[in-house]
């Protein structure tokens, strides 16, 4: 009888802590990028969860379809914390983004808190955000 208590509150703890580790990464971050010249391509949108990584390798990286020169795209379960958005039109789809031989960026790009880069991504620092509810939206400026 002793046994099966322990059990029955072992379980109910482990539940417990379950329950709240899963409403701690039942986020959603919304991304819409406004202001896109033409509906040409698709936007690819990458999210990052530190500075190290950023903006060389995303956390999670996904493609918006463009329609009247906007784009959307929902990261979901996301676990709290701070994160930073790149994004770039790929106008002809190849899915990388293009540069011209001097090194500057041939497709339009933006950062969370429309960050701005000087010769340059824009930095970390400057484009990064607080995910701690349940549903954070981000419109950002191409």
């Amino acid at each position: 009888m002793i046994m099966m208590r322990m059990f029955l509150i072992i379980m109910s703890s482990l539940m417990f802590a379950g329950s709240i580790l899963a409403q701690e990464n039942n986020k959603t971050v919304t991304v819409n990028i406004l202001g896109l010249d033409s509906d040409k391509g698709k936007v690819i949108v990458s999210l990052y969860k530190s500075a190290e990584s950023f903006p060389k390798k995303p956390t999670i990286r996904k493609t918006a379809l463009i329609k009247k020169n906007t784009a959307s795209v929902s990261f979901e379960n996301i676990e709290a914390g701070t994160y930073a958005i790149m994004c770039f039109h790929d106008e002809n789809e190849n899915k990388k983004l293009d540069f011209s031989a001097f090194g500057r960026p041939k497709e339009r790009i933006a950062a969370s808190n429309n960050a701005k880069g000087r010769f340059g991504p824009p930095k970390f620092k400057d484009a990064k955000f607080l995910v701690q509810d349940k549903i954070t939206i981000h419109n950002i400026e191409m």
